[in-house]
């Protein structure tokens, strides 16, 4: 049923949910005359397959392999070994851990021990040289994105130095996703990761929730090939969308949500806000 995504660009993606923005100049008022690529939206880490719906899973390279995303007028590529939702709790521990700048590279040391507690991990050898590999893969992968008439190349960690008693590591996040999350409520959405434990499509769709705080709707097929798990039977993907769904619901993250034939619809326990978005997850041809 389930088949390599073929996405076009989501022309009705809210624009302040498109992958990259750029900031106004502090001095003059005006806008730059080429986009900075400075700030990387949610939707980039939690609308797409960057960080796939499985947790501390087996990774495998790639090669400039396009993402499947809601961006607009962007495509983007991955190469390296992939993530899974634990990189992207790595990734949140280690800008949390960074200290405070201006947008710049920020260094900060990271025990795994204090990161597996962070994060309710037994602190064994084994766990610990989970965090050794998933900050390997988050420093050496690079992601392209492209559009017309540019391309653009990053990486969501600079450098990560490893002593040779593996006891400590030295971290450099980039600065600007650091400044992503921290502008976009860092502490809410540890806060609210945290419980989901091990669940790796829980914690995907709680980023659905996070991005629209007034709730989301996609068809199955969809919403596969955006969080792309490892599951490849759609009975099996289904019973797994229904776990992590009553998981969400059990956990306070949502009030309401159904599965209506091949659609599945949630509504988060939010505050209402005027800017608060509604989204329809959707892969066009």
């Amino acid at each position: 049923m389930f088949q390599q995504p073929d996405l076009m660009d989501n022309p009705d993606l809210p624009l302040q949910y498109a992958p990259y923005t750029q900031d106004d100049d502090i001095i003059t008022g005006r806008r730059p005359l080429r986009p900075p690529f400075r700030i990387q939206h949610l939707g980039v880490f939690f609308l797409s397959d960057l960080f796939s719906a499985e947790y501390m899973h087996d990774s495998e390279f790639v090669h400039r392999r396009r993402l499947a995303t809601l961006c607009g007028n962007k495509e983007l590529f991955f190469t390296g070994n992939r993530f899974d939702q634990w990189d992207l709790d790595v990734l949140l521990y280690c800008v949390r851990r960074s200290p405070a700048g201006n947008g710049g590279p920020e260094r900060c040391q990271v025990k795994p021990a204090e990161l597996l507690h962070a994060h309710n991990r037994r602190n064994n050898e084994k766990n610990r040289e989970r965090v050794f590999t998933s900050l390997k893969r988050l420093s050496s992968a690079a992601i392209c994105i492209e559009g017309k008439g540019y391309q653009y190349t990053t990486q969501l960690m600079n450098r990560v130095l490893v002593d040779a008693r593996q006891e400590e590591c030295l971290v450099e996040v980039n600065g600007d996703v650091t400044m992503a999350f921290r502008r976009n409520g860092l502490e809410q959405i540890m806060r609210e990761r945290l419980p989901q434990g091990g669940n790796g499509l829980a914690k995907w769709l709680l980023g659905a929730a996070q991005v629209y705080k007034g709730g989301f709707s996609s068809d199955l097929r969809s919403l596969y090939d955006l969080c792309r798990p490892k599951t490849k039977q759609k009975s099996q993907f289904i019973k797994r969308l229904e776990k992590a769904l009553e998981q969400l619901e059990e956990n306070g993250i949502l009030t309401w949500w159904e599965m209506d034939g091949h659609t599945v619809r949630a509504v988060p326990r939010s505050t209402p806000t005027r800017n608060m978005a509604c989204g329809l997850l959707h892969r066009y041809r």
